[in-house]
């Protein structure tokens, strides 16, 4: 990763779903590890780490990021998120969701992105570069969600 972004990241395929990202600047400079996973939900993931997207519409895919030393991204003007799957997103509208602290510090799923429609062949959901409040994200290397910890998101589909 280059200190100074875009920063491009991708993982899969997954279940046929391959995600790639692209990032904006981080501090500190030097030298990080960053990495992506992915999971369903469907017992390839503990529930007990953070809690499911039981709301939103159908649940295409979970999302963290973590890297070591924490990093700060800018996010503006390269949040870009691209999912593509030869298979069925369940649905025609997406959004994806970030697990963000709520009231009194409870994580909650708040949407950061969307709606845009699964398009082309293979189908593909496409968030393009877009400003998110407050513009900045925090990934790092502990077990928390937000600030300093692992960021979490979900692809939801209606």
């Amino acid at each position: 990763f280059n200190s100074t972004g875009p920063n491009s990241a991708a993982t899969g395929p997954y279940q046929n779903l391959t995600i790639s990202t692209t990032w904006g600047s981080y501090t500190p400079s030097g030298s990080a590890s960053f990495s992506i996973s992915q999971a369903t939900g469907s017992g390839d993931i503990s529930p007990g780490g953070f809690p499911l997207n039981t709301s939103n519409g159908h649940v295409v895919r979970y999302v963290s990021f973590s890297a070591t030393p924490p990093l700060t991204f800018t996010l503006t003007p390269d949040a870009v998120f691209t999912m593509a799957s030869p298979g069925t997103f369940g649905g025609t509208t997406c959004y994806l969701y970030s697990l963000n602290g709520g009231q009194n510090n409870t994580p909650v799923w708040t949407a950061i992105l969307g709606p845009q429609s699964p398009s082309g062949n293979p189908p593909a959901v496409h968030f393009p570069a877009q400003s998110i409040a407050p513009n900045t994200v925090s990934v790092g290397n502990n077990n928390a969600s937000g600030s300093n910890g692992i960021v979490y998101l979900s692809l939801n589909c209606n």
